[in-house]
């Protein structure tokens, strides 16, 4: 059975990062993964990988963009 893109918490998804964390412990090479949180990043270090991409570019800049927008809001 194939799994819908972006079911992160399927099992199946699971399994797999499980392997790649494997193989890359095994042949000494370094494992990334993309994180929206700092939840996220920290289990996936404490599984193995080291090279971790914090959010995306445009979540970030919307984030900064919302407090600075709020913060002004807030200043009338």
């Amino acid at each position: 059975m194939r799994a819908n893109p972006g079911q992160f918490k399927d099992r199946r998804f699971l399994d797999a990062m499980e392997r790649v964390a494997a193989a890359c412990a095994r042949h000494g090479l370094v494992g990334g993964f993309n994180v929206d949180n700092l939840e996220g990043g920290r289990h996936w270090i404490g599984r193995g990988f080291r090279m971790i991409a914090f959010s995306a570019d445009f979540r970030l800049l919307a984030g900064a963009l919302k407090a600075g927008v709020d913060g002004l809001r807030g200043a009338g």
